[in-house]
């Protein structure tokens, strides 16, 4: 089996050729790579040539989304054969991670979930049993997507900051024990959400979810976090979505829930990513199972919140029993939402 590959030309195919080869299994790599692809643009289009030891494909698409994809598609069926692999995938050749987003392209296309998904499975040759379940989702998604009023916004509140460092994360942050400008830093956001409260004054618009976000917002200070959330509360009509991430449970104490309670947040997020001591340590989180489970029997026992809990597929040693494990959690706590994230490491 082929395991990595090495892609060299313009920028917007790329993005393509590593889904692509991610979907038939392989890996980047600079150093041993098997497969070598590079790609040109030549008289209006995209020509991308693979070489693996002394076997030559090349393909060639119009330089245009549509282009890309079927360059991808080409692509992802010659490493398929290549490698053995079955031609008839169950998604086909459809890859990425939001198959409902391209659905609802579709269906506002051609009207409706039926025609879409039949064009969908003309053009990626997904298997029926996957489209049934997409359409489902889609019919599902359908009303929550119906309002349209442009008066309506969601703001993100980013605290880009955490006390240790994930080893897959590729967020730009910093660890907020070692940040000097702390003070500087906290009127900079506060001068941020002012000018949000009155670009929202201005234009007549109303704030439908806020999301406090990170980073690790809990990271910061009782007093600090505090008033944070007395300024981002300003921004939220009573009642609408205020969601605040608190990933992590030895960053997130009663004190803080308390100034949850008082400034309207109604959501929490609470992001084991895994429910094993072990894989925890490996990626480098600072908590416990323990820690995530005491944290959630308490909001569940003290607060009216809404919980969201993240996972990650995918991690350093993690096997099909553990995410088995993890979802056994889920199904006897019953958290508000599930979010499952597949890991993927970039730059």
């Amino acid at each position: 089996m082929l395991n990595g590959y090495l892609y060299t030309g313009p920028l917007p195919l790329g993005s393509v050729v590593a889904h692509n080869c991610g979907a038939a299994g392989l890996f980047s790599d600079k150093v041993n790579p098997e497969v070598l692809l590079e790609a040109i643009e030549v008289d209006g289009l995209y020509r991308l040539t693979v070489t693996i030891g002394e076997t030559v494909k090349t393909f060639d698409g119009d330089i245009s989304s549509m282009g890309r994809r079927q360059i991808g598609q080409a692509l992802l069926r010659y490493l398929r054969e290549y490698q053995g692999l079955p031609a008839d995938a169950p998604w086909g050749t459809m890859v990425g991670v939001r198959p409902t987003k391209l659905l609802h392209k579709y269906i506002d296309t051609y009207g409706s979930v039926h025609a879409a998904t039949r064009h969908i499975r003309d053009e990626f040759s997904v298997s029926m049993e996957k489209l049934a379940t997409l359409g489902a989702i889609g019919e599902y998604q359908r009303p929550f997507l119906a309002d349209t009023d442009d008066k309506k916004v969601s703001l993100y509140c980013g605290i880009p900051f955490c006390d240790t460092r994930c080893v897959y994360c590729s967020f730009p942050y910093g660890l907020y024990q070692d940040y000097t400008d702390k003070s500087q830093f906290l009127v900079a956001l506060g001068r941020d959400m002012d000018d949000m409260k009155a670009i929202a004054q201005s234009y007549g618009l109303t704030v439908d979810t806020l999301y406090m976000g990170g980073g690790t917002p809990t990271v910061l200070g009782d007093e600090d976090f505090h008033q944070v959330l007395k300024q981002l509360s300003i921004l939220v009509p009573e009642g609408h979505e205020f969601t605040v991430e608190a990933g992590r449970p030895d960053s997130v104490n009663p004190r803080k829930i308390r100034s949850m309670l008082d400034f309207g947040v109604n959501r929490i997020s609470i992001n084991p990513q895994t429910m094993q001591d072990d894989i925890l340590r490996r990626i480098g989180r600072g908590h416990s199972v323990q820690d995530i489970d005491e944290l959630l029997q308490y909001v569940k026992v003290n607060t009216p919140f809404a919980v969201n809990m993240d996972f990650i597929a995918g991690l350093p040693h993690q096997t099909m029993q553990n995410m088995v494990e993890n979802m056994d959690y889920v199904c006897q706590n019953l958290p508000e939402n599930v979010t499952i994230h597949t890991l993927a490491l970039k730059r």
